[in-house]
């Protein structure tokens, strides 16, 4: 089946028999990457304006450039102690878990305008450094 698989999109896109497994994890991680994007982003606003409306949305802004800027020397930092092989598998596995954490515990409580200020902020750098590192 794979041999078949090849043979017909061989002319299309140039994809080895051993290449198969790499772009098939590849193309999930990218599909379920942009589908959560699709999910979140109108979340994203439509929290934030109902919460804090649209004139502090400057702020909003301001939160995101600051946070992906410690974001990105993290980052940096973490692929000096973690072989380059393993740095996307680690970053990407560790954010997906401490967010799933982290916002099941602040959407118990009761701090909803912090929270909103927050998920605006996560998702814009969820949205670069995920699409980024693909």
């Amino acid at each position: 089946m794979l041999e078949h698989l090849t043979r017909w999109i061989q002319p299309l896109v140039p994809i080895l028999r051993e290449e198969w497994r790499k772009t098939i994890l590849m193309f999930f991680y990218f599909f379920f990457t942009l589908a959560t994007l699709y999910i979140l982003k109108p979340i994203q606003r439509s929290l934030f304006l109902t919460t804090y409306g649209a004139q502090n949305l400057r702020y909003a802004y301001l939160g995101e450039g600051i946070f992906l800027i410690l974001v990105t020397l993290a980052y940096v930092d973490l692929n000096r102690w973690i072989p380059k092989k393993r740095t996307l598998f680690s970053v990407a596995t560790a954010s997906y878990i401490v967010s799933i954490i982290a916002f099941w515990f602040m959407f118990r409580g009761s701090q909803v305008k912090w929270i909103a200020f927050l998920f605006y902020v996560w998702v814009a750098s969820y949205s670069i450094t995920f699409v980024t590192q693909f």
